[in-house]
């Protein structure tokens, strides 16, 4: 049995509260399936940091994020927003 648990908001705005930008990555398995980190709690958690005046680069949900070729793959897919990007947000 898998389990994820979203941390508290008031956390992540903290701990990125210095970001020059943030991409959001979130899992389209397990996260998705546990409701923490999928493609709503993306866009839910982008809204959220945008709120906030956290700059958001971009996001994406990748299928198998723990499968190192999947993230290479994707993260060469999203490649002009990671390169502005100073902090990962992994969901």
């Amino acid at each position: 049995m898998i389990v994820t648990k979203q941390k508290d908001f008031e956390f992540i705005k903290t701990e990125l509260s210095d970001s020059n930008g943030v991409f959001i990555v979130g899992c389209g398995d397990c996260a998705t399936l546990a409701q923490t980190g999928g493609e709503k709690e993306v866009l839910e958690m982008k809204a959220k940091l945008l709120q906030e005046n956290i700059p958001v680069t971009g996001d994406a949900v990748l299928n198998v994020p723990c499968d190192i070729r999947v993230v290479r793959r994707d993260f060469k897919i999203n490649k002009d927003e990671m390169d502005k990007t100073d902090t990962l947000l992994v969901m």
